[in-house]
């Protein structure tokens, strides 16, 4: 019985010693790792220093990448009346729609009439009479926002003579037309999903050219191509929408034979 007294004593002695070194080196290791770090409070304020850097940094670029991607709409609106100052009217075919959202599926339906027709009512509409000497000045109606805004967002548009008005105004005292485009997000980047001409008194200038211009006029469409119809070209007794559709046509022959 005292054998197994001392065994037992001796056992308890070796595992109070155990645990002592093993709390007296954790101690060690903590205090050595407080002294490196600073203190409990240090540390604490040196993460929030962190934090708040981080913040400082990552926010403004998350901003600044957004910002971007709304302007790359402004991007599309520019690209389409560029192709069309440089008389390329076949360029991008957007669906037009008027009058409350129905979409204009007249006799001519031919992406090049359409975006020609739009072209020359927009010409009348704010009174420029060159295809190519004007701004386009353009106002987002909405902001996109990922994760939260709808996926379209609407664009109106100004034509400004460039021979008046510089477009460097301090003021923006234009007349827009509103929600003329509509521009949405496909993937990761932007196209013209439609243009809508509801604007009373745009949609009256388009339904007249739509009604009036005749579009075989110095050109007609046949089976091997094209023919240039008999009539005598004389720039005296040419309107103004008479030279914008010969050049159109022009452009045609063009793209055609190229």
């Amino acid at each position: 019985m005292n054998s197994a007294l001392i065994s037992y004593s001796s056992g308890t002695k070796y595992s109070w010693l155990f645990s002592r070194s093993v709390q007296y080196f954790s101690q060690r290791y903590c205090r050595s790792l407080t002294s490196a770090l600073g203190s409990p409070h240090k540390m604490k304020a040196k993460i929030i220093v962190i934090l708040f850097v981080v913040i400082l940094i990552v926010i403004p670029l998350f901003l600044a990448s957004i910002l971007g991607e709304n302007d790359h709409i402004d991007d599309v609106v520019d690209d389409y009346f560029g192709n069309l100052k440089k008389g390329d009217f076949s360029g991008t075919c957007i669906p037009i729609f008027v009058e409350q959202g129905t979409i204009d599926k007249s006799q001519n339906t031919v992406c090049s009439n359409e975006n020609f027709l739009l072209t020359i009512s927009l010409l009348k509409y704010f009174e420029l009479k060159d295809i190519d000497n004007y701004l386009v000045k353009i106002k987002r109606d909405n902001f996109w926002f990922p994760f939260i805004s709808e996926s379209e967002v609407l664009v109106s548009i100004s034509l400004i003579d460039k021979d008046i008005n510089d477009g460097f105004s301090i003021f923006d005292d234009a007349e827009y037309i509103t929600g003329l485009f509509a521009i949405k997000r496909v993937g990761l980047s932007w196209k013209a999903s439609s243009i809508s001409i509801i604007e009373p008194k745009l949609l009256g200038i388009y339904k007249s050219y739509k009604s009036e211009v005749d579009f075989e006029k110095y050109l007609k469409k046949i089976d091997a191509g094209y023919k240039f119809s008999d009539i005598i070209i004389d720039s005296r007794d040419m309107t103004e929408v008479d030279k914008l559709l010969l050049r159109f046509n022009l452009q045609e022959v063009n793209q055609f034979v190229r």
